[in-house]
């Protein structure tokens, strides 16, 4: 995962990044798990380390062409999407860093379990 704060206008002002099989020593949870229904819903399940539930999250996807759409709380945000071999890439802005402005890039890979 690589999110590019402030990136929108072109002018990084911070990265945060999660190298490859370092997620669970960068974030201090265990990979998020996140289903795909087939009636449009999704839910994020967040874990400790310690295997304990910290949070779920929900809401509705949708895909059109090469965008995933993923609505939250109200809420859509739109990712560049790719199937790569049992491997989903994200692309797309959002507020990241809550300022109010979705100017932060995300780039983010997601597994087929």
């Amino acid at each position: 995962m690589l999110v590019e704060l402030d990136a929108l206008d072109g002018s990084v002002d911070s990265v945060f990044s999660v190298p490859k099989g370092e997620w669970e020593a960068v974030l201090k949870i265990k990979p998020i798990l996140t289903t795909y229904l087939e009636d449009g819903n999704y839910n994020s399940e967040y874990i400790g380390l310690d295997g304990n539930p910290l949070q779920t999250t929900s809401g509705k996807w949708g895909v059109e062409g090469d965008t995933l759409y993923l609505t939250e709380q109200g809420k859509t945000t739109a990712y560049f999407f790719e199937w790569q071999e049992g491997k989903a890439a994200f692309k797309g802005y959002l507020d990241w860093d809550n300022d109010g402005l979705e100017d932060d890039l995300y780039v983010g890979i997601q597994v087929k379990k």
